[in-house]
């Protein structure tokens, strides 16, 4: 997998065109149903502990999910599904020694899939 949701199959060419830092792996995939329409969230991790969030439709190959880019590239903590709330997940991600927080702590609303929405709900800042 690479950081925009492709998938690449293990040959020479590829190994040679994707520089190891962007060689990831999936990471976990959930499915779900929204509209009736089946869907699945899948995240790709890579050797630097960065996560990338995709999303597929059906048997379709995923896509890199839109309007949800203050969570991808970043360092996963943590990531479950919120019971109360359908399509609704929680995700947990580090800050990095460049930035001002610990940690923080998303609402990934997945109700619309096509226009998700990324809402902070607690935000842990360094001294």
């Amino acid at each position: 997998m690479d950081r925009n949701c492709g998938f690449n199959e293990r040959t020479k060419e590829t190994f040679t065109k994707l520089t190891p830092q962007n060689r990831g792996y999936i990471w976990l995939t959930d499915h779900f149903k929204s509209n009736n329409r089946p869907y699945y969230l899948q995240i790709n991790t890579f050797p630097d502990n960065t996560g990338v969030f995709c999303l597929g439709i059906g048997k379709q190959l995923p896509k890199r999910l839109k309007n949800a880019e203050i969570l991808q590239n970043k360092l996963i903590e943590k990531f479950e599904q919120d019971k109360s709330k359908l399509n609704h997940y929680i995700v947990t991600v580090k800050g990095n020694k460049n930035e001002d927080f610990l940690r923080t702590t998303y609402r990934l609303n997945l109700s619309n899939p096509q226009n998700p929405k990324v809402t902070p709900i607690i935000k842990v800042y360094k001294k």
